[in-house]
């Protein structure tokens, strides 16, 4: 038996559901303006630098994103926007990456208008990717959506 990772890539679902004191409309801007995307985006101990985020807000447009972990490691994305319902549907599309361990993502953001000044954030993620990934996805998504609650309370 090998310790050595393995390179088969299978399709894997993951879901998020959070709720946030926060309106819509707002929890919308984190997603959708650069500023704001730059400010939450990656797990703990990671930054996005705002020159490393490019989102164009229409179907087709270019989404792009750099994390830098906590030894300088840069991690690109660069995918594009499938779909724009402003205030309710984003879902952003990555193909062909170059990182080993995924081929491809499918992210569907719902921002769902609860009232009371506070929005349900339901996110379904399809990756194609290896099994080693998952646990490690899971975290990072946990940690971003920690760090997203923190910005949205400032």
């Amino acid at each position: 038996m090998s310790d050595a990772p393995s390179s088969t890539m299978i399709e894997r679902e993951l879901h998020f559901t959070r709720t946030f004191d926060a309106p819509r409309d707002l929890v919308w801007a984190c997603w959708t303006d650069p500023d704001h995307f730059a400010a939450w985006w990656g797990p703990a101990h990671f930054s996005t630098p705002r020159d490393s985020v490019e989102i164009e807000l229409r179907a087709g447009g270019i989404f792009k994103a750099t994390m830098v972990g906590p030894e300088g490691t840069e991690y690109p994305s660069t995918g594009y926007i499938e779909e724009v319902t402003p205030q309710d549907r984003l879902v952003l599309r990555e193909d062909g990456t170059d990182h080993p361990m995924i081929e491809s993502q499918r992210t569907v953001v719902s921002f769902n208008d609860l009232g009371d000044g506070r929005t349900e954030l339901v996110i379904d993620v399809t990756m194609v990717c290896t099994e080693e990934l998952i646990p490690l996805a899971e975290s990072g998504w946990s940690s971003t959506l920690d760090k997203l609650a923190a910005v949205l309370a400032r």
